[in-house]
C-alpha cells in the first residue's frame, strides 16, 4: 500500500518550498489575466485556483494535506461550487474504503503477521541468490497490496540484509567476493521497486488509485475491488518478473549466481516468533474474510437468484466491507484480559493526511468539472486524437512517469487526472483507458531517490549508489512506457470493458 509522499518535518522551508510560495500565486494570477477573452470567468477562476494548488502540490509549499483543504476555502469564495459541493468528496466512499484499509493494516502491524508472511515467503522460495531476490520481492509486493510501502520497505530492509551475512565468499576470485555487495543491492533495489509495482495492485494499495475511483465515481464509472485485482495483478506478474529479470541478470555477478545461501537465519527468526499467536489467527481471519468479500461481492451481485432471494447482497459496497472490517477488529477479543485486535490509540496513528489529500484532489476535479475547465482544457490537447490509441496512452504514461520522477505520485495523478477526464470525454474511447493508465504510470517512478519513499528509504541506508538506482530505474521507467500501454490495449480494456476501438 502506497503512502503519498510526505513533507519534510524541519520547521525550515526548502528551497524548492519558498520557490513554490513565491511563483504559485504569481502564476496563478498569470493565468487568470493570460486566458483568452473567450473563456467564461468561472472557467478563468478554477484555472487560477487549480493552477495554485497544482505549483502548492508539486513545490510542497505547504504540507500536501492542506494545500488539499484549499477548495474548501476558495471555491465557494469564487462563486465556482457552493461549500457542500466543495465538501462532498471528502466523504465519497473510497475515502472510507481507504480508512478501512488503513485499520486493517495497521492491525497487520501491530500484532506482527506482516513479518511472518514475509519470512515464511522467503523460506519457501530458497536459498540461491535468484530465488532469495525472487522472495524478497514477492513478499515485498504483496505486503505492499495491503499495508503501507513506507512501512514495508522499513521491515524487509533488515531481513534482507541479514541474509547477506550468510552468503559463501570466494576471497580468490575477485568478481565472487563482490557478490555480498552486489546482491545486497539487488535484494534492496528489488524490494524498493517491489513495493512501488505491489501498490497497484489492489485499490487501497496506493492513494491514486483512490483519486482515480473518485474521478470514474464522477461520470457514472466504477470498479469494483474483484475487477481491479484481475485487471492489475497481471500486470504486476508481468512487471515483477521484468524486474527479477534486468536485476538478476545485470546487476548480479555471473560467478555468484550459483552460490546457495544458508536458509538458516530465515528458519532462526521464524522460530523466534514463535507459533502464531491468537491476536494473528483473529487478524488474519478478518484479513482474509474481507479480502474475500472484496474479491467475491461483484460476481455474487450478478447472480440473479442469490440477489432475488437476499436483496441485501445487492447493498454491499467495497467501502461498507471495508468498514465493517475495521469495526469487527475493535470487538474481537485476542486474549483473557479483553484486548482488542485494534484499539484507538493506535488506529489514531493513521495517515489522515492521505485522506484528505484523495478528497482534495476529488474536490479540485468536481471544480473543474462543474466550471466547465475540463472541456477547455481538453480541446487544446484535441491535437493528440489523430494519435493511434497505443502511442496516446504511451505519452500519457511518458508523462506521468517522468513527472512522478520530481513530485509526489498522488500530487501528480490529482493534478493530471481532470485533464484526461476532460480529453477523454471528447474521444471516442472515453476517458478510462487514458486515466487507469496514468494511474498505474504514476507508481512507477524508479530513478531518483525523492520519486517515492521506497526509493528514498533504501538510498538512506547508505548501500544503494545514486548511479546505479538511476542506470536501473531508468531502464524500468521505459519499460513502463512500453509495458503499460500494451497490457490496456491488449488485455485491460477487455477485462475493464473500456473498449479502444473507433479512436
Amino acid at each position: 500500500m502506497n503512502s503519498a509522499t510526505t513533507t519534510t518535518n524541519n520547521a525550515i522551508p526548502t528551497r524548492k518550498m519558498q520557490i513554490g510560495r513565491l511563483i504559485g500565486p504569481l502564476l496563478a494570477v498569470g493565468v487568470y489575466f493570460l486566458m483568452p477573452a473567450t473563456v467564461p470567468e468561472v472557467a478563468r477562476r478554477t484555472a487560477a485556483a487549480g493552477t495554485l494548488m497544482a505549483i502548492s502540490w508539486i513545490t510542497e509549499a505547504i504540507p500536501l494535506s492542506v494545500t488539499s483543504l484549499i477548495p474548501l476555502v476558495i471555491f465557494p469564495l469564487l462563486g465556482v461550487i457552493d461549500i457542500e459541493q466543495a465538501a462532498a468528496p471528502f466523504a465519497k466512499p473510497v475515502i472510507f474504503l481507504f480508512l478501512g484499509g488503513f485499520m486493517l493494516a495497521m492491525a497487520v502491524e501491530r500484532c506482527g503477521l506482516h513479518r511472518r508472511a514475509a519470512l515464511s515467503i522467503l523460506q519457501t522460495v530458497g536459498g540461491t541468490p535468484g530465488r532469495l531476490l525472487a522472495g524478497c520481492m514477492a513478499a515485498t509486493a504483496f505486503l505492499s497490496m495491503w499495508i503501507s510501502n513506507t512501512a514495508t520497505v522499513v521491515m524487509m530492509i533488515p531481513i534482507a540484509s541479514s541474509l547477506i551475512e550468510l552468503l559463501p565468499t570466494n576471497h580468490s576470485d575477485s568478481e565472487a567476493s563482490d557478490g555480498p555487495r552486489r546482491l545486497e543491492l539487488c535484494l534492496l533495489l528489488g524490494v524498493a521497486y517491489s513495493a512501488s509495482i505491489g501498490g497497484f495492485g489492489t485499490l487501497v494499495g496506493t492513494p491514486p488509485n483512490a483519486l482515480l475511483v473518485g474521478s470514474l465515481e464522477a461520470i457514472g464509472e466504477s470498479i469494483s475491488f474483484g475487477r481491479w485485482m484481475m485487471f492489475a495483478i497481471p500486470l504486476v506478474v508481468i512487471y515483477l518478473a521484468l524486474i527479477w529479470g534486468l536485476l538478476y541478470w545485470f546487476a548480479l555477478p555471473k560467478k555468484s549466481l550459483s552460490t546457495s545461501i544458508d536458509r538458516s537465519i530465515i528458519d532462526q527468526q521464524l522460530q523466534k516468533l514463535g507459533p502464531m499467536s491468537r491476536a494473528e489467527w483473529t487478524v488474519l481471519s478478518v484479513f482474509l474474510a474481507t479480502a474475500t468479500l472484496w474479491i467475491i461481492r461483484e460476481p455474487l451481485q450478478d447472480w440473479g437468484w442469490l440477489v432475488e432471494a437476499f436483496p441485501t447482497v445487492a447493498r454491499i459496497e467495497d467501502a461498507s466491507i471495508s468498514i465493517a472490517a475495521a469495526v469487527a477488529l475493535f470487538l474481537l477479543p485476542i486474549n483473557r484480559e479483553g484486548e482488542r485486535a485494534l484499539d484507538w490509540q493506535t488506529a489514531n496513528r493513521l495517515p489522515w493526511g492521505v485522506l484528505i489529500l484523495i478528497g482534495g484532489g476529488m474536490s479540485l476535479a468536481a471544480a473543474m468539472n462543474a466550471s466547465g475547465l475540463n472541456s477547455l482544457m481538453a480541446d487544446n490537447l484535441l491535437m493528440l486524437q489523430n494519435l493511434p490509441p497505443v502511442l496516446l496512452i504511451a505519452a500519457v504514461v511518458a508523462i506521468t512517469i517522468f513527472l512522478t520522477e520530481i513530485t509526489s505520485n498522488t500530487a501528480t495523478i490529482a493534478a493530471l487526472l481532470p485533464v484526461l477526464l476532460g480529453l477523454g470525454v471528447l474521444l471516442n474511447c472515453g476517458p478510462v483507458p487514458l486515466m487507469i493508465p496514468a494511474t498505474l504510470a504514476a507508481s512507477c517512478a524508479f530513478m531518483l531517490p525523492v520519486a517515492t519513499a521506497p526509493n528514498a528509504v533504501v538510498y538512506d541506508t547508505g548501500r544503494v549508489p545514486m548511479h546505479a538506482m538511476i542506470r536501473y530505474g531508468l531502464w524500468l521507467n521505459l519499460v513502463g512506457i512500453a509495458l503499460i500501454p500494451l497490457f490496456m490495449f491488449f488485455f485491460g480494456c477487455s477485462i475493464l470493458d473500456c473498449p479502444l476501438s473507433g479512436n
